[in-house]
């Protein structure tokens, strides 16, 4: 009996061991695409009025390069973990764990935002620009922070797929089929588009492939040399922002199958993208401080968000670059000080 204890004991801190080194992991993949769209919004921001007005941005091959994949790999990330959370709770504790960490934030954030604007109308004598401003709080609430609602739109497909839906694979695909025809009134296009990824890792974690799957080398140069070759064709309509992903353009009132292809490159290319960069950081050490700013990434993803608007306009990768470290650093700092205060940081940060 004393065996099989110690055998049991063995098999947990193993098992507990390679679910740290996994946590460690997703914290590194989080850190590095948190930088990466810090440095996507200064190429976007950082480079002239003109150049942002006009959209030449789209264009730009590093721009590019990062938008195939970084939301997209996010969504990934959150789908997986989000099996921790639906496997060792109720559904109750779940609900109000997804509004206390995803809608909490959205809407504090919308308050400080559009506070912070009223003041400043104050301060110039603009009366007449409050109650604007009071009902904008409502549409920054819900758009501003957009990948908060669309994780939160997840998770709950996903908590009400399990509990009347027996978890099945065939209901997440009719999900996404109906989200096509959906006005875009109803349901964001990059809340539709990130859905795939987050159900992915979802099930991921769920069918323990990371156990189940070897990658071995010829798979993966397959991987990214399919992703490369896709970011040759991908183009201002392989945008989210651009195309969006309706079937049917209510304004107009036609049926677009072009939209289909659009769509379906789209999450392609994006999931090659997952799939490259979470190949080629496994072959690298863990990396201390992008591990820990992966721990902060809700945080910098908020705060430079703001920061944006007051880049100086500068062109080039460098300074673009130079900008993306001190903003990423910058906001890492304000995040752990936030989260060093109780409140603010359930507020800010639902309690991260």
């Amino acid at each position: 009996a004393e065996g099989r204890r110690q055998k049991a004991e063995g098999r947990r801190q193993k098992a507990e061991g390679r679910r740290q080194r996994r946590i460690v992991y997703l914290d590194l993949v989080k850190g590095v695409t948190i930088f990466l769209v810090v440095f996507g919004h200064c190429i976007q921001y950082g480079n002239g009025h003109e150049f942002s007005q006009s959209g030449a941005f789209f264009g730009d091959i590093l721009f590019k390069i990062i938008y195939s994949f970084h939301m997209p790999l996010f969504a990934l990330v959150s789908g997986y973990l989000f099996f921790w959370s639906v496997s060792s709770r109720s559904p109750r504790e779940v609900i109000i764990r997804q509004v206390n960490n995803l809608i909490l934030p959205a809407f504090s954030w919308a308050v400080i935002y559009q506070a912070a604007r009223a003041i400043l109308h104050l301060y110039r004598g603009d009366l007449a620009g409050i109650d604007v401003l009071l009902m904008d709080t409502l549409r920054n609430f819900l758009h501003g922070l957009w990948f908060l609602w669309a994780m939160f739109l997840a998770s709950m497909i996903v908590l009400l797929t399990r509990e009347k839906f027996r978890d099945e694979l065939k209901v997440y695909v009719m999900v996404l089929v109906i989200m096509l025809f959906i006005p875009l009134r109803v349901v964001s296009s990059t809340h539709v588009f990130v859905y795939p990824y987050f159900i992915a890792g979802y099930i991921w974690h769920r069918e323990g492939m990371d156990e189940k799957f070897t990658c071995n080398k010829s798979f993966c140069a397959g991987v990214i040399l399919l992703w490369c070759i896709m970011l040759m064709f991908y183009n201002r309509d392989s945008y989210v922002y651009t195309t969006g992903t309706a079937l049917i353009k209510y304004r107009q009132g036609v049926f677009m199958p072009e939209q289909i292809l659009i769509d379906v490159f789209r999450w392609l290319i994006g999931f090659a993208g997952c799939g490259s960069v979470l190949i080629l950081l496994k072959l690298v050490k863990p990396v201390n401080f992008l591990a820990a700013i992966g721990t902060k990434s809700l945080g910098i993803y908020i705060i430079s968000g703001y920061l944006m608007r007051f880049l100086p306009e500068h062109g080039g990768y460098v300074v673009n670059f130079l900008e993306a470290v001190s903003i990423t650093a910058g906001c890492y700092v304000l995040s752990v000080m936030i989260s060093r205060v109780k409140s603010l940081n359930r507020l800010l940060f639902g309690g991260r």
